[in-house]
């Protein structure tokens, strides 16, 4: 039997296991008289001795008995001749297990480990010594002939470390320590170890932001938006914590909110922080910032008069229901009591459940209060309505009638509000004899003024419902003509978006994304800006101060705003 042991040791012992099936008293296969030789390159062998190996007992839990002193031979290859078994009856031998110590006199224990990925570029390479080294030579390269080869000019040193070291991101390195023993000798060479560098320095990965504002930490502590100014429509963070988003993220556990609003006076919408470190951009041989980012779609839902008195209406949304809306509204508003009505003269089937109707809403918001009048795809005419703020909408479900789960478009459905407050739904095949509906009356308590209109929800996310209605009368005090919006549905506003870079001193450049509608991407996505488009504009990359992102046009009054939210994470430089 021949060990190739993978390179040269300096060996101390070796133990035996032999051969012990059960019968091996009485067989005896076992390794009797027994030739050990030794070789460093396999061909030449060397004859270390002959020797007897112990015979096994046959037995469980068999420690070994056989220890073999390797007299501290230099060797990679070692053979065991077995000469002799035990039972001399068969030509058969067998070991059970063999075991090799050796005196540790190469390095080992390499720090960075072998093949480590993400290491700083600041690293400090460490190793155990060699038990007899009195120096040690260190060859390093990205080239791993150079290292193999030892071609590469070493540094002797006489610690077992070698650093910090300048290194460069997004690289692999090789290294070897060979152990010098005594001057004059030839050292020892080492094994051949490698690391990969981190892929990018980090400017912000927005996971060290805590809800602790009392000491600093919070998100909007550090990115300083336009909250509470009239020039800055920026809010970066969520008004009650959690400030960060945890659950939008590109990496890590958290990401930046970044709610953008350009429609109330600011032309744009910026948040700035000041660097403490990683200032200096040219560390590692950077090339670029990265940083990711995503928004919201733009809004499906639409309301058009065309030709007049006929309104067309399109909407996603999941439904109006359970604690909170998802569906397109077309509003007024209204003051004190009044009354809406309409015909619904189709609904498209996305769902049995899609609702197309009238409405009552105390606010815009997707928990609000609300009562409406529906007809649905394929359930009749609904009553339904929300009691009170962010609480589970009830419905008419179980005292509808026959006749009104059987309506389908084209039907007439009204909707009144009294003075105290009580809701009214009914119904009607020509909009001149009206029904009432069996619900009625709801009482909800709402502000003196509300928003009353025209609902549609398509009952499946992502899924858009078209319907159309016709003979809409409002009566009361109303407000402004038709506006309309999502309700629920997270949707962004095309808006410029810019990155600004700047030093302590002079001009900061200001870098636009190349996409009108960036804000509109609903996926992650890298923007990547060359570093030394911002050195040719004058930045000093050794330095950079301060970084901001912003929507819309800076010191454009006559731009167009508009609103949205946005997510950023992992500011890189890479």
């Amino acid at each position: 039997i021949e060990y190739d042991l993978g390179k040269v040791y300096r060996l101390y012992e070796m133990w035996v296991w032999n051969f012990n099936e059960s019968l091996e008293s009485v067989i005896g296969l076992g390794f009797k008289d027994v030739t050990i030789e030794y070789s460093i390159d396999g061909t030449d062998f060397t004859t270390l001795s002959t020797t007897e190996f112990a015979q096994a007992p046959g037995s469980a839990n068999y420690a070994h008995d056989t220890t073999i002193d390797l007299s501290d031979i230099e060797a990679r290859y070692v053979k065991l001749t077995a000469n002799s078994n035990w039972g001399g009856i068969l030509a058969q031998y067998g070991l059970s297990e063999v075991r090799f110590f050796y005196i540790p006199i190469r390095a080992r224990e390499p720090e960075p480990a072998h093949e480590a990925t993400g290491v700083a570029l600041d690293a400090t390479l460490t190793w155990t010594a060699g038990r007899e080294a009195a120096e040690h030579n260190v060859f390093f390269s990205t080239d791993e002939l150079e290292v193999i080869e030892g071609t590469v000019p070493y540094t002797t040193v006489a610690k077992t470390n070698y650093g910090p070291l300048s290194l460069d991101v997004g690289k692999t390195y090789y290294w070897r320590v060979d152990e010098v023993n005594d001057p004059g000798t030839t050292p020892l060479a080492g094994d051949i170890w490698s690391f990969t560098t981190t892929e990018f320095l980090v400017v912000d990965d927005f996971e060290s932001y805590t809800d602790d504002d009392a000491a600093g930490q919070a998100i909007w502590q550090s990115w300083i938006d336009g909250f509470g100014v009239t020039d800055n429509g920026a809010q970066v963070g969520y008004l009650f914590p959690p400030y960060a988003e945890k659950t939008i993220v590109h990496s890590g556990s958290q990401s930046m909110p970044f709610a953008y609003d350009n429609l109330s006076g600011a032309t744009n919408s910026e948040a700035a922080m000041v660097l403490t470190a990683q200032r200096d951009w040219t560390k590692g041989d950077v090339t670029a910032l990265a940083l990711w980012f995503r928004g919201n779609p733009a809004s499906v839902g639409s309301f058009i008069e065309a030709p007049t008195g006929i309104y067309t209406m399109t909407a996603e949304g999941t439904d109006i229901w359970d604690t909170a809306d998802e569906f397109h509204y077309a509003f007024q508003t209204l003051s004190g009591a009044g009354s809406i009505e309409a015909q619904v003269l189709s609904i498209q089937n996305t769902n049995a459940w899609a609702k197309a109707g009238v409405m009552i809403r105390e606010t815009l918001d997707a928990g609000s209060k609300f009562a409406a009048v529906y007809i649905t795809a394929g359930n009749g005419c609904r009553f339904q309505a929300r009691t009170d703020t962010d609480i589970a909408a009830t419905s008419d479900t179980s005292v509808a009638t026959t006749e009104q789960t059987a309506i389908t478009a084209p039907y007439w459905i009204k909707l009144e509000r009294g003075v105290g407050g009580n809701c009214r739904g009914y119904y009607s095949s020509d909009g001149i004899n009206w029904l009432s509906m069996s619900w009625n009356p709801q009482n909800i308590s709402m502000n003196s003024e509300v928003y009353v209109g025209l609902a549609l929800t398509s009952h499946s996310s992502g899924v858009t419902c078209e319907c159309k209605f016709s003979n809409v009368r409002i009566t009361g005090t109303v407000g402004a003509p038709w506006d309309h919006q999502d309700i629920g549905l997270a949707s962004n506003d095309p808006e410029p978006m810019y990155v600004e870079i700047s030093n302590s001193t002079g001009t900061p450049v200001v870098v636009p994304h190349n996409d009108p509608l960036a804000t509109q991407i609903d996926t992650w996505t890298e923007w990547t800006i060359p570093l030394q488009d911002l050195a040719s504009q004058g930045i000093n990359l050794l330095d950079i101060n301060k970084i901001a992102i912003g929507l819309g046009t800076k010191g454009d009054a006559t731009a167009s705003g508009g609103s949205g939210m946005m997510y950023y994470d992992d500011i890189r430089l890479k």
